[in-house]
């Protein structure tokens, strides 16, 4: 389950956390704003809830949902990690016509990704729809992309997400992968979101 359905998600954590807690209950306004905080980071449930099953085995404290939301950002920030560093300023790194130009000059580009990332470009500039253009480009990579940097954006993305293998739903894990190659990727050639 994603993060884009409020309702579905307060309400799967909350159940986890009445299971957790062996007791039915209402959320708290801090749960809920709580909850609501992860949800609006795109925090999948199914990461949160896997927090709460870890939690439990462990025997640890489970004084209140706001007491575990060090937890669910540690293991949120490892799954994270499967994808591109963020810069320090947490807001993603926006394309210029600079940062491209440099990814452009580049020797080891295939005739093919060098036709595109042109075309890209002169779309950005034109202010077509850069979600539309960033989803373009992240489909291409994996197939136009120095075979080299494929090789290591996938290797890296695997070992990153190994931990989460049999933990995270598969759907969920197959998308993170998929972000996380694609961020490698456009990290190592300097191609940073459009949008």
């Amino acid at each position: 389950m994603t993060a884009d359905d409020p309702k579905r998600y307060h309400r799967t954590i909350e159940e986890a956390w009445a299971r957790l807690k062996s007791r039915p209950g209402l959320l708290s306004p801090r749960e809920f704003a709580v909850i609501e905080e992860w949800r609006r980071r795109g925090i999948p449930a199914a990461l949160v809830v896997d927090v709460f099953d870890a939690r439990r085995r462990s025997g640890a404290s489970l004084r209140s949902l706001s007491y575990l939301a060090a937890a669910v950002d540690e293991a949120w920030r490892t799954v994270a990690a499967g994808r591109a560093a963020a810069p320090a300023s947490q807001e993603p790194a926006k394309a210029s016509s600079e940062t491209w130009d440099a990814a452009l000059a580049r020797s080891d580009l295939s005739p093919a990704l060098r036709a595109l990332l042109t075309r890209l470009l002169a779309s950005f500039r034109k202010d077509d729809d850069p979600r539309a253009l960033d989803a373009e480009l992240d489909e291409a990579l994996p197939r136009l992309a120095p075979a080299d940097l494929i090789a290591a954006a996938e290797r890296e993305t695997s070992e990153a997400l190994a931990p989460f293998r049999g933990r995270m739903p598969a759907a969920e894990l197959a998308k993170t992968y998929l972000r996380g190659r694609a961020d490698r990727l456009r990290a190592a050639l300097g191609l940073h979101r459009m949008r």
